[in-house]
């Protein structure tokens, strides 16, 4: 309570919130650019983009849910996806990448069903849900790692096989 009232206390008069000017950047747009393109960089199987499909799809043939997610929403899970690996060190997705950023990119993209939420089932419980009903075997075949990376390079970059991953020290972000 005390926090809140001195934040109130401190915006009262500053409507038009002057007291930004006092926020220092932590990172620069050409470093956040980087992070980008170190991002788009990482490599997902085609069998891991018909598993976010899958799952979002599922969100819209629910009958839990009263909304499911737009195709927006699969965007969301395969850029969030690419980062979490990127953030660990890998340039390629793992199904559990993409379990891991299911909720968090769904919980605002998925309305409960008033009944649901009545029986206290939450969109967390109803997003799990759909992730683990999801027959991964079809998606998960064993990942050759150097047999990938030699395909993506392939089929992206023939014309330079030079191509480098940008480096950049994640640890810093931290």
């Amino acid at each position: 309570m005390t926090d809140e009232k001195a934040i109130l206390m401190r915006f009262r008069k500053d409507f038009s919130l002057r007291q930004s000017d006092e926020v220092k950047a932590v990172i620069s747009a050409a470093e956040i650019k980087e992070c980008q393109e170190i991002i788009e960089q990482v490599y997902i199987k085609d069998e891991l983009l018909d598993y976010i499909a899958q799952i979002v799809v599922d969100t819209r043939n629910n009958g839990d849910l009263f909304l499911g997610a737009s195709p927006r929403a699969s965007l969301g899970i395969m850029k969030t996806s690419k980062a979490i690996a990127a953030m660990n060190g890998r340039d390629f997705v793992t199904p559990d990448d993409i379990k891991t950023v299911a909720y968090p990119v769904l919980n605002h993209r998925v309305i409960l069903m008033p009944e649901r939420e009545m029986e206290g089932y939450t969109a967390q419980d109803v997003i799990n849900d759909i992730v683990k009903k999801i027959e991964l075997l079809s998606y998960v075949n064993p990942i050759n790692v150097e047999e990938e990376k030699e395909k993506f390079f392939k089929s992206k970059y023939l014309t330079d096989p030079q191509f480098k991953y940008p480096e950049i020290d994640f640890d810093r972000f931290q």
